[in-house]
C-alpha cells in the first residue's frame, strides 16, 4: 500500500500527543509568567483556526461532489456511446460491443480495488483499449456513407475517453499541501494558547482533550474525503451507475 493511503491515520495519530505536549508547555509557561492580556491574540488564532477548518472542510466536500458527478457521467457517456453503436453496420456491432463490455469492466475494477497501485494499473489498462475502440469505429463508420451516423458514433466515443481524462484529473485535485501545512501550524499555536489560558481552571484537561478530539477528528474527515475509497468516506452510490450501465450490455 502507499503512503498516501496512510496520510489520516498518521496526522491523527501524531496529532493529537503533540497538541496535548504544547497544551502542557503552554500551562508551564503561564504557571511561571505574570498574567497577561492575550485574550484577543487567542481569540484571534482560534478564530483562524475555525476558518481554515471550515474552508478545507467545504473545499473536500465539494470535490468529493464533484468525484461523484464524474463518476456518473461517465457511465452516462458509455452507455450513449454503446447505445449508438446500432448505427454502425450489423457485422461491426459484436466486436465493439466486446470491446466496449471489456473496457467498462475494467474501469468498474479500477475504481473496486482498495490499492491505489492497482487502481493506476486498471486506469491505464482502460486507456490502453481507446485507440482500438476508436480505430475499429472508424473502420465501420466508413463503411456507412452517413454523416450523421459518423458524427454521432465518433462524438459519443470522444465524449466517452474525454471523462477519463476529467475523472483522472479530479482524483488527483486535492487542497494544497501548504494550505495543510498552515492548518496543522495554526492547530498547534491554537494547543499552545488553550493550555496557556486554560491553566489553573478545574478539569481543564477534560476540556483540552475534547478541543483536541473536536479538532483532529475534524481535519481527519476532511482528509478522508479528499481520498474516497481508501478510507471510511465511499463512492459507492455513484459506481453504481457504472454497474448499471454494464449490466445493460448483457
Amino acid at each position: 500500500m502507499s503512503f498516501i493511503e496512510f496520510v489520516p491515520i498518521v496526522v491523527t495519530v501524531t496529532l493529537f500527543p503533540t497538541m496535548l505536549a504544547l497544551m502542557a508547555l503552554g500551562e508551564r509557561i503561564a504557571r511561571r509568567s505574570e498574567p497577561s492580556q492575550s485574550g484577543p491574540i487567542e481569540a484571534a488564532v482560534l478564530a483562524l483556526l475555525g476558518l481554515l477548518l471550515g474552508f478545507q472542510f467545504a473545499g473536500a466536500s465539494s470535490r468529493l461532489d464533484s468525484r461523484r458527478h464524474i463518476v456518473v457521467k461517465e457511465a452516462n457517456a458509455i452507455g450513449t456511446a454503446y447505445l449508438r453503436l446500432d448505427l454502425l453496420p450489423s457485422d461491426d456491432q459484436p466486436q465493439l460491443r466486446d470491446l466496449f463490455r471489456k473496457y467498462i469492466t475494467l474501469r468498474i475494477q479500477m475504481v473496486s480495488t482498495q490499492r491505489l497501485d492497482d487502481g493506476v494499473a486498471l486506469d491505464a489498462a482502460s486507456r490502453a483499449m481507446q485507440p482500438e475502440i476508436w480505430a475499429k469505429a472508424i473502420v465501420a463508420c466508413r463503411k456507412d456513407p452517413s454523416p450523421a451516423t459518423r458524427t454521432l458514433v465518433l462524438a459519443a466515443l470522444n465524449d466517452m475517453f474525454d471523462v477519463t481524462t476529467e475523472r483522472a484529473t479530479a482524483s488527483r485535485t486535492h487542497t494544497p499541501l501548504a494550505t495543510v501545512a498552515l492548518l496543522i501550524g495554526v492547530a498547534l499555536t491554537s494547543a499552545f494558547l488553550v493550555g496557556r489560558s486554560t491553566s489553573g481552571l478545574p478539569r481543564s484537561w477534560t476540556m483540552r482533550a475534547l478541543f483536541a478530539v473536536v479538532v483532529i477528528g475534524t481535519m481527519y474527515v476532511t482528509m478522508d474525503m479528499e481520498f474516497p475509497r481508501i478510507g471510511l468516506i465511499q463512492v459507492g452510490a455513484a459506481d453504481e451507475a457504472m454497474t448499471a450501465t454494464l449490466r445493460g450490455m448483457e
